[in-house]
């Protein structure tokens, strides 16, 4: 192949930078439930490693989807970019980060969800608009609003997918297992995450990226 396929360039951006910026938004439940969803979902992304098509595939249907103060687990529904007869992708699980309410995705997902419960009606998917009739909406939808975080917090060269390399990123810096890194982002081996994910200047994975504040 004499025209390989070039790599697009992005410059990392800082967690701690936008995690601070996030401290600075008003308490839940003073957020309107635009910047209430982008926080949400941004704090979800960040921590879980997922793509925006595995937040996308969240149901709260039982056995499914399990959230409480202390965690949270949901198993997406149907089948993930990378999951393939006889490997399915683990499911989405992080711990409260107890330490700072302000950046906690488990505290944010249970004001989201008592915030959406009346304005859903029968949708089962997790994240709806938050524009009038709250319809459940895309993948496309969920990586723009990621992109629209990261602006809100001036980072002007972000994109929807760069929450999985700047996060893990920061996870390896902060000493979680290359395994447990591997295993939440559902890479292949090291390989992936060396090459196209890997991005150096930038107890659980979810905990060591929201600790990367202090």
């Amino acid at each position: 192949n004499t025209r390989p396929p070039s790599l697009r360039i992005v410059k990392p951006w800082s967690v701690p930078t936008v995690l601070n910026e996030l401290k600075g938004w008003e308490v839940a439940r003073k957020l309107s439930l635009k910047l209430l969803t982008l926080k949400t979902v941004f704090l979800v992304a960040l921590v879980s490693l997922k793509r925006a098509s595995d937040l996308h595939r969240i149901r709260m249907v039982p056995e499914m989807f399990d959230l409480s103060t202390k965690r949270f687990c949901a198993h997406p529904v149907g089948l993930g970019k990378t999951d393939r007869p006889g490997h399915l992708g683990r499911p989405i699980a992080f711990e409260a980060f107890l330490q700072d309410p302000r950046i906690d995705p488990v505290y944010f997902l249970n004001c989201y969800v008592r915030r959406t419960q009346h304005l859903r009606g029968s949708a089962d998917q997790l994240f709806i608009s938050f524009k009038k009739p709250f319809r459940p909406v895309s993948v496309q939808t969920i990586s723009r609003w990621l992109v629209q975080t990261l602006r809100l917090c001036n980072v002007r060269d972000g994109t929807g997918h760069s929450t999985r390399s700047v996060g893990a990123t920061t996870a390896a810096q902060a000493g979680v297992s290359i395994d447990d890194i591997l295993g939440a982002a559902d890479w292949s081996g090291t390989h992936t995450f060396c090459r196209f994910y890997y991005k150096p200047g930038v107890s659980s994975l979810s905990r060591c990226v929201l600790n990367s504040t202090e």
